[in-house]
């Protein structure tokens, strides 16, 4: 064993850096693996172990005593993936270096080959194919033991003599490279940490030295993959996958790609999947036999269902629950519950349990009808559907799929998918459009269904997507009718039947029923107001206990006050949302011209996508005060920027509001808020400690806002409180509550999950 600090002026041909945490039979094995399988004599082996606790280093030591050309270096505490890399690096005295994992197996030929990669001059690094890769390294393997391993690699390898292909990026579980490129280059960027996008940013550094990344065909690396990364807790997996990220995207000015497979792996996909459809086909086709007559049977006492709807006839409590019981929970294609369920209702129709009233509602709700047709008999493989988490959103593009829409329901959205994904599940986006497509926003798949804007018949096309076993959120809660899965959440992002141009609700008690229907269907439903819950607790009381109250979130790492302090000269004005009517803008339009020719040193700055009309308007005063009135659409990413740069924020929402994202933001970023009274913004602010609230009116907001104009000790004090009360509602929490919702109604996470990379 050679100690780090040991002078030796020897050089090698190779150096092999391997990094260890824990997981010291991988280490053994891929060890013996070197020293078994690597033909070229004169190579070191590096090992760098960065602050194991399983006995790692004692292995470490004992397996070097009888390996002089392996050399260790025992860290005290654990310096990340990077930093660890270059350590092993800076001890290297070989002509090539590699970077190897500790969770591989190297072939034979493997150390050879690749360094025959490297004498063309333009070449800066290469890798080898694996069984375990994000892209296109990684193929197709026979072996189903490691007692195959050899046999496959022999077989393929000389079938690809030779043979190499440009690769956008390697992953550093085996990399290969001259070490005067790697000195030339520089050492590996620390600033990722514990690991992820190191390997990204590597590849771009080299590309913009001209060199070519290449993956070798004639090299196999047998790669676990992970080890360490899976032992992590998913949420701080990707909290870190996320910060990583955004450093690398923050660093080169660019959008990250995710790492794309080569097209024969998901052509095996296919294939795989395709099997198991068929192994199903005959089952199915003997279970729709079964269904139609049960079709059959169900049309004709539908058709009396109808009838008894119609005429708004009730049954008592009674027999409506042990419907329910038969129906309601199971929901499922069990033809023995759904011929019970049947011979109920015939007994109930034919019964004295029939009365008619003034104030009858329906029946029931019916979800459970499409589910009893025959296409429920699905016959895509059960895995292809058990971690799929459906949401059906009104839209999240517009209608043809080009457009993305900006704003607090999309941020909500991206956020509450990101959580489904770190607790190892996919969420699929649904949402109306002209005609059928498919999108992807943030690694999230977007699917347009031709609905036409129609939320009934958007209602039903989404179910004929989705298992009815999957746990299904509906973004908007009315999209829960008039069918909804089982295991259901519906969310409430505020009332959204006070706008004045609607019917009154107590003038058409049908339009009552539209609202509770939804909430009938549903298992669970999220408000994100107490106002939302008080109404309903004003109209059924038991079904306010479907609800739980979690308010909207900031994320106080990207929404808070700039460190600089704000020019005195100036006071911003910032109306941060959509420029439509529900939002205020013609309230904040009625007031510009007057505050800009009163206060010289105001400014108003509009962030937001528009209507038609108020695009008109805030146009023209852009032309009435250039400099005076800007107008932009900021991405999730930039808006922050926006309220830093601000010292007063409008939130003056006439209806249809929740807790606003725009407010809490806002909030965050020390600003002096002045918000409506509507909906869920007194849940945020209180008046006169944080900010101000006012009518949604535009004598209301004028008084306000002059006040905030002319008193900056009261603005001061507002911007001072605000981020205090902002802690309170941080996305940390957030994400907590809908974790804990989650995970009453979702299977358990498969433990072979794979990670993204």
């Amino acid at each position: 064993m050679q100690s780090e600090n040991r002078m030796n002026t020897d050089a090698y041909d190779a150096s092999i850096v391997i990094i260890t945490y824990n997981n010291w039979s991988d280490t053994q094995l891929c060890l013996d693996s070197i020293f078994a399988k690597t033909e070229m004599p004169n190579f070191e082996v590096i090992v760098v172990d960065n602050a194991s606790q399983d006995g790692t280093p004692e292995f470490l030591k004992e397996y070097a005593e009888t390996h002089s050309n392996l050399r260790l270096k025992l860290n005290t505490r654990n310096e990340g993936f990077a930093r660890a890399n270059n350590q092993g690096a800076a001890l290297a005295r070989g002509v090539y270096l590699l970077f190897l994992n500790n969770d591989t197996l190297v072939t034979p030929g493997w150390l050879s080959r690749l360094i025959a990669h490297l004498q063309d001059p333009r070449v800066g690094m290469v890798g080898p194919v694996t069984n375990s890769a994000s892209n296109e390294s990684r193929i197709l393997v026979d072996y189903e033991s490691l007692d195959g391993l050899d046999a496959f690699a022999e077989r393929y390898t000389s079938a690809h003599a030779g043979q190499a292909f440009e690769i956008r990026v390697l992953a550093f579980y085996c990399v290969a490279m001259r070490r005067s490129v790697f000195e030339e280059t520089g050492p590996l960027d620390e600033r990722f940490g514990l690991g992820m996008f190191e390997d990204d940013d590597y590849a771009m550094r080299l590309q913009k030295r001209g060199y070519r990344i290449l993956c070798a065909e004639d090299v196999f690396i047998h790669h676990v993959g992970g080890k360490s990364f899976l032992k992590m807790d998913m949420a701080d997996y990707w909290k870190l996958f996320r910060e990583n990220r955004q450093k690398f995207e923050e660093k080169w000015g660019i959008k990250w790609q995710p790492h794309l497979p080569r097209e024969e792996l998901l052509r095996g996909y296919a294939m795989q999947m395709g099997e198991q459809i068929y192994a199903l086909h005959w089952e199915a086709v003997e279970r729709n036999k079964k269904l139609n007559f049960l079709q059959q049977q169900f049309t004709y006492y539908k058709h009396e269902l109808d009838l008894i709807h119609s005429s708004r006839i009730w049954k008592t409590f009674q027999r409506i629950r042990m419907i329910r019981e038969f129906f309601i929970p199971e929901n499922s294609m069990r033809e023995s519950v759904f011929l019970k369920g049947i011979n109920l209702v015939k007994n109930i129709f034919s019964g004295p349990g029939v009365e008619q009233g003034r104030d009858a509602v329906p029946v029931l709700p019916v979800p459970w009808a499409a589910d009893a047709s025959a296409q429920d008999a699905r016959t895509s493989p059960p895995d292809s559907h058990a971690y799929q988490v459906p949401i059906l959103t009104p839209q999240f593009f517009d209608f043809s799929g080009e457009q993305l829409y900006v704003g607090g329901a999309e941020r909500y959205l991206l956020a509450l998918a990101d959580l489904i994904q770190s607790l190892g599940y996919q969420p699929i986006i649904y949402q109306s459009a002209h005609e059928r497509w498919t999108r992807e926003y943030a690694g999230i798949p977007v699917i347009g269904l031709p609905s036409g804007g129609d939320p009934i018949r958007l209602n039903r096309i989404f179910h004929d997507e989705i298992s009815p076993d999957a746990l299904a959120i509906y973004f908007v809660f009315d999209l829960a009718y008039p069918m909804c899965n089982p295991r259901s959440i519906g969310i409430s992002h505020g009332v959204y039947w006070d706008a004045n141009n609607l019917i009154p609700l107590y003038e058409e008690k049908g339009r009552i029923e539209n609202i509770l229907n939804p909430i009938r269907n549903l298992a669970r439903a999220v408000s994100v107001d107490t106002n939302t819950i008080n109404w309903l607790r004003g109209i059924q009381t038991q079904l306010a206990e479907k609800f739980v109250y979690i308010p909207n979130f900031v994320d106080l790492e990207q929404f808070h006050a700039a460190a600089e302090k704000k020019a005195d000269d100036q006071i911003v004005v910032l109306y941060p949302r959509r420029l439509n009517t529900a939002r205020g803008f013609y309230l904040v339009k009625g007031v510009v011209a007057d505050f800009l020719r009163r206060y010289p040193h105001l400014v108003f700055h509009f962030v937001g996508q528009s209507d038609p009309d108020a695009e008109v308007a805030v146009r023209e005063l852009i032309r009435q005060f250039p400099g005076r009135v800007r107008w932009q659409t900021l991405s999730f990413g930039e808006m922050h920027r926006a309220y830093r740069s601000a010292d007063i924020t409008l939130i003056p929402t006439v209806n249809s509001e929740g807790t606003s994202l725009s407010c809490l933001e806002a909030m965050a970023a020390g600003n002096a808020v002045i918000a409506s009274n509507v909906g869920g913004l007194p849940n945020l602010i209180l008046s006169g400690y944080n900010g101000l609230l006012i009518e949604p009116t535009e004598s209301s907001l004028r008084e306000a806002l002059d006040l905030l104009c002319r008193n900056t000790q009261l603005r001061d004090e507002f911007a001072a409180r605000a981020p205090e009360v902002a802690k309170t509602f941080n996305i940390e929490r957030w994400q907590a509550s809908w974790t804990a919702l989650l995970q009453k109604y979702l299977l358990q996470p498969r433990q072979n999950k794979r990670l993204p990379r």
